[in-house]
């Protein structure tokens, strides 16, 4: 459990008005493409991609090098 506050809060909250009403599943982290939410949740190793794919998008030196214990 976890606080999320201050210009955290309104980003966590536009996040959560992106979920599709459809989603019946109690994981707060839902796939995102195309410009949309998806029904289906992020897994492990979804999470573990991202440091890499923000490193890539940032035009990071080696972002091979950026794992999910980057997090």
């Amino acid at each position: 459990m976890f606080t999320v506050s201050d210009k955290f809060y309104h980003i966590l909250k536009k996040y959560q008005g992106l979920r599709p009403a459809k989603v019946l599943t109690i994981r707060f982290f839902v796939d995102y493409q195309k410009g949309r939410c998806t029904a289906q949740v992020i897994g492990k190793h979804k999470f573990s991609k991202m440091p890499l794919q923000i490193a890539e998008y940032l035009g990071l030196e080696d972002p091979d090098q950026y794992t999910g214990n980057s997090f």
